[in-house]
């Protein structure tokens, strides 16, 4: 029995040195993953030393152009970026569609109306009258409810503008706060510029003669009381603007439109001044008399007033249909346009895409003290 005893003990401690414990096991593992470590830690600072002497070695640019595309890399947060850009998109977004909603109830026509707008999203939700900026406004085929103006192309700009956000949010619409300003190009083909000079809202700002008396030859007693009337089917002192007959031509620069003054027809060629005055381009109109056609061909044309009341009367509304055009002011409910600069422009292609004709594009001055009122017959 003994015997047996001492065997066993003897087999258990030889097998007890092939059998590693839990505790021997752990430490070998910790040794192991030390080890590890070390040889990571030392890779990392060899690669730092690398990197170091690469940049040490290279070009400036290109240490410049790596050193922003790491600083670009490190310092965008998914979190704030995502969140800064919704914010921002939103109220961009609802800006430029209100403002498309506005122009549509506006507009009997249209082919196209974009509005693209830049805002701060701190300032618009910060400020209860943010100020945003540029906006920009464009389209094709503008026309107004009653045809009266019209366009082939037109883009606005105005660079700050404040609304109130108040009426934005609540009310889904566009107040300003202070009156906008900036600029415009339109583009008129020869229809679009006759619905221009015939509108209603221009007819006070005709040109008129001056008080200056001009005889008629044929019967200066009858015709005078008329001469002296000055709103009466351009027979008066006040110049009405023809809507038909307008050329535009590329070729000499010229527009070509008609009217009537004192009874008689009148040619007058709208071109651009090389001279430049104030900073702009100044219009120049040089009108000439037509000789009134009879319906006898065999008749000379005739006309009512005497060879020096023609030359005076032409270099009289030469003069002041040139002001007309520099200072003219067009006001509709609250919007301003001021003439600034023009020119001729031969398209390949048409806005529509018919047949390509010369445009007029008119550069415009924008004040905006309110937007016009919707419904509104222009």
């Amino acid at each position: 029995m003994l015997l047996r005893t001492s065997y066993l003990l003897t087999a258990l401690a030889t097998t007890s040195a092939f059998v590693v414990s839990p505790q021997f096991q752990a430490a070998k593992s910790h040794e192991r993953t030390k080890r590890i470590h070390l040889s990571t830690t030392s890779q990392s600072k060899n690669s730092k030393v690398l990197q170091k002497n690469i940049f040490l070695e290279a070009p400036r640019s290109q240490i410049a152009a790596t050193t922003q595309q790491i600083s670009t890399s490190t310092s965008t947060s998914l979190y704030s970026t995502k969140s800064n850009e919704s914010k921002q998109g939103i109220t961009s977004t609802l800006i430029s569609q209100l403002a498309i909603v506005a122009l549509k109830l506006r507009l009997a026509t249209q082919s196209g109306i974009s509005c693209q707008v830049n805002a701060s999203s701190r300032s618009l939700l910060l400020s209860s009258t943010p100020s945003i900026g540029p906006v920009t406004v464009r389209g094709k085929n503008w026309g107004s409810p009653l045809g009266l103006l019209t366009c082939r192309a037109i883009e606005a700009k105005v660079e700050t503008c404040k609304l109130d956000m108040n009426s934005m949010v609540k009310r889904r619409k566009l107040v300003l706060t202070q009156p906008a300003e900036g600029k415009a190009m339109v583009a008129l083909d020869g229809v679009d510029f006759g619905n221009f000079l015939t509108h209603p809202l221009l007819l006070g700002q005709s040109p008129t003669l001056s008080s200056g008396h001009y005889y008629n030859t044929n019967s200066h007693e009858n015709n005078t009381d008329e001469a002296e009337n000055d709103h009466v089917n351009g027979s008066g002192k006040q110049f009405e603007f023809q809507k038909e007959g307008i050329k535009i031509e590329h070729e000499t620069g010229t527009v070509i439109f008609y009217g009537t003054c004192m009874g008689e027809n009148w040619r007058c060629n709208l071109t651009r001044s090389n001279s430049p005055q104030g900073g702009n381009k100044k219009a120049i109109v040089t009108v000439s008399h037509m000789m009134n056609e009879n319906s006898d061909s065999n008749e000379e044309p005739t006309s009512t007033l005497e060879l020096l009341d023609i030359d005076a009367i032409s270099m009289e509304l030469s003069m002041i249909m040139s002001q007309f055009f520099n200072n003219i002011v067009f006001e509709l409910d609250g919007t301003f346009l001021t003439f600034q600069d023009f020119k001729i422009h031969n398209k390949r292609k048409s806005y529509d895409g018919g047949t390509a004709l010369p445009t007029l594009l008119m550069a415009l001055g924008i004040t905006v003290k309110k937007f016009p009122s919707p419904g509104l017959e222009f």
